[in-house]
């Protein structure tokens, strides 16, 4: 299966996609999307990238059910242990207690040696040698600055404490992420491990998805910048809430694909107050919303031409706008449908996809009611 490119939606994605993910700085939509690159330099793979590091969260037998919350982070109760011993943890190592104070001071070890943050992002630029951090639910691998991480942390945990809340279910270990800091890097890493058809489209659709391909499964985003210079806060939320789904909920492929679309995009741009008018103008630049009543069954995904890379991307918000109804509108009896069907993510199939299809019932009246939450 050839995987297009995720530089052939990014530039589309800056200007149509994402627009008003910046408050301060909004874009014009573009008036077509952008070319897919020439592939001149696809032949230049970059540099094997080391594992990321064990996680100690990863292997307690119970998953999380064994391990012990601390100030947010979690640790299994053998590193309990070590912490009452005034050992501490950064990242993956463990620091004795002799040395300890180089923490608090802002340093980091490296080859035995204790630097400066500043040389510690050098040192993990080379994508040879990236960051591995554990910061409460996800676990990052990546050669973007350390600030940056924590800065784009904080939207993989609103994604995830939003889907625990409406689902009532969890992840039992951490969550693995790769942030890129390159579109060079994305596109070569998609290539080999967005296999599965939904996938591979997604990864050429949006920069934010899960690797199918990697043992793992790794939530994938490019780094283009955080807000006010890029969108990958945007891309953190969507692909954060895509690795919820699909390590909290039983086969997460089988969910119909315009809810699982659906409550990403929610995550990523209607979540957020605002967010939202910017959200609703773009939908409303691109002709608003299709009938309710055929859009589920004409929800389908392509990465054949610039046209239909724009159509699909319409249709992410689109379901992201219809979840956001749900959970915004106003209408409590409406809301209460919606989360009850969330609880049912985890049921049988057949169980699951009846919640779901409830929600569609009457199309019409919906669609009038999604229309005047947005303002269209």
């Amino acid at each position: 299966m050839t995987v297009k490119p995720i530089l052939l939606a990014l530039s589309t994605l800056i200007v149509l996609f994402a627009a008003g993910a910046n408050a301060q700085t909004p874009k014009k939509p573009a008036s077509s999307p952008a070319k897919p690159p020439s592939g001149k330099n696809d032949k230049e793979k970059p540099k094997e990238p080391e594992k990321p590091k064990a996680d100690p969260a990863q292997k307690a037998k119970g998953g999380k059910d064994d391990l012990i919350t601390i100030d947010g982070e979690l640790y299994t109760k053998e590193e309990k242990e070590k912490l009452d011993k005034g050992w501490k943890r950064l990242d993956y190592d463990w620091i004795a207690p002799e040395e300890a104070s180089n923490i608090d001071k802002g340093k980091f070890k490296i080859n035995n040696a204790w630097v400066t943050l500043d040389e510690a992002d050098k040192y993990h630029a080379n994508e040879a040698t990236p960051w591995s951090v554990p910061i409460k639910h996800f676990a990052y691998t990546t050669n973007i600055p350390r600030e940056q991480i924590i800065m784009l942390s904080k939207y993989a945990e609103q994604s995830y404490a939003t889907l625990k809340d409406i689902t009532g279910v969890e992840p039992k270990i951490r969550l693995g992420v790769r942030v890129f800091n390159n579109v060079e890097s994305a596109n070569e890493y998609a290539k080999e491990y967005a296999k599965e058809v939904r996938e591979s489209h997604h990864s050429s659709l949006f920069p934010g998805y899960v690797a199918d391909g990697e043992k793992d499964r790794p939530a994938i985003v490019l780094f283009d910048g955080g807000p006010g210079k890029g969108f990958a806060h945007i891309y953190m939320a969507h692909a954060a809430a895509h690795k919820f789904i699909d390590a909290a909920l039983p086969d997460p492929n089988a969910i119909p694909e315009w809810f699982n679309e659906g409550l990403a995009t929610y995550c990523d741009r209607y979540l957020e107050a605002q967010l939202r008018p910017w959200a609703f103008s773009s939908l409303v630049k691109r002709g608003g919303i299709d009938k309710l009543s055929t859009f589920v069954k004409n929800f389908k995904t392509s990465v054949d031409d610039d046209d239909a890379v724009t159509k699909s991307q319409t249709k992410f918000q689109q379901a992201g706008l219809i979840v956001g109804y749900y959970m915004l509108g106003g209408d409590k009896a409406d809301e209460t449908l919606f989360k009850k069907t969330c609880t049912m993510l985890s049921k049988p199939k057949e169980q699951r996809d009846a919640a779901i299809d409830k929600l569609l019932d009457n199309p019409d009246v919906l669609e009038k009611k999604i229309k005047k939450f947005a303002g269209f």
